[in-house]
């Protein structure tokens, strides 16, 4: 997977690790985004418990807060960046698609 450097800088301001950001590309549902970019983040209450066994899996414990990151990714599955969600991912329920 390619990180732009805008979605490295992020990584490090929020302290996200790639292994977990892998993770989330793994598990997570894709929404629309805008333009011709998708959101992947853990929508669903099953994937969110499928992020945090993984996250558990890769030895991180006490960090709850990384299922609520999101990625968002353009076509040629290139990370544009990374953040964590405060708000619910509006959805478009004709286009969306579980991984």
């Amino acid at each position: 997977m390619i990180y732009s450097k805008h979605a490295k800088r992020r990584c490090k301001q929020r302290a996200i690790p790639k292994a977990v950001i892998d993770l989330i590309f793994s598990v997570g549902d894709e929404y629309p985004g805008g333009g011709r970019c998708k959101i992947i983040a853990a929508g669903s209450g099953t994937t969110k418990q499928e992020l945090m066994s993984g996250i558990i899996a890769l030895g991180f414990l006490g960090k709850e807060k990384w299922a609520n990151a999101y990625l968002i990714v353009a076509q040629d599955k290139t990370v544009i960046t990374i953040g964590y969600r405060y708000k619910r991912i509006k959805k478009n329920y004709s286009s969306y698609r579980r991984k």
